[in-house]
């Protein structure tokens, strides 16, 4: 929750927002007209309060989007607790320095970078639009199976998480 939840107004509603919404099982937001309603309320609140925020949707590629979703922004490949992102995490724009020098909490992930070229990597990095995402779905795809073909070489990577599928991302307004 961060530094918002020392302003107590903002941190008590994020803590409802959570406590009426968030399954923790699976750690998703139960979608619904009052989720996306209080979410866009919640967003409005911290954005006033000097956190900048935007309210993302994401659906599997083979579901209709929600109704209120307003804008198409791309593709993202996450593994199946929806969180762990390969993009997310920066993986296809790191530099070789960066990679040299990456925190022990990384090591883990390390196949990732020995399976995939600096060259291989930079043609996917080009690829990504503004908001640093795939416009096109089969190249999130390959994506996506890599890193499928990665939790099952290595059990360790990502965090134990595999199951990775595209998804595609909205912004709502």
């Amino acid at each position: 929750m961060g530094d918002f939840c020392e302003n107590k107004k903002v941190g008590e509603k994020v803590r409802a927002y959570i406590d009426r919404y968030i399954d923790f099982d699976s750690q998703l937001i139960a979608l619904s007209p009052y989720s996306i309603y209080d979410a866009k309320e919640l967003c409005s609140l911290l954005n006033k309060n000097g956190t900048e925020t935007m309210l993302l949707l994401y659906c599997d590629t083979d579901e209709k989007p929600y109704e209120y979703t307003e804008e198409f922004i791309g593709y993202d490949v996450c593994a199946e607790d929806y969180y762990t992102s390969v993009l997310g995490m920066d993986y296809l724009t790191m530099s070789s320095e960066e990679i040299q020098y990456m925190d022990d909490e990384f090591t883990n992930d390390f196949p990732f970078f020995e399976n995939i070229s600096d060259e291989v990597r930079s043609e996917y990095a080009n690829q990504l639009n503004e908001y640093g995402l795939f416009d096109n779905i089969d190249t999130a795809g390959e994506i996506e199976e890599y890193c499928n073909w990665l939790a099952a070489q290595y059990d360790d990577i990502f965090e134990g998480l595999g199951n990775f599928k595209t998804v595609k991302m909205f912004i709502v307004k």
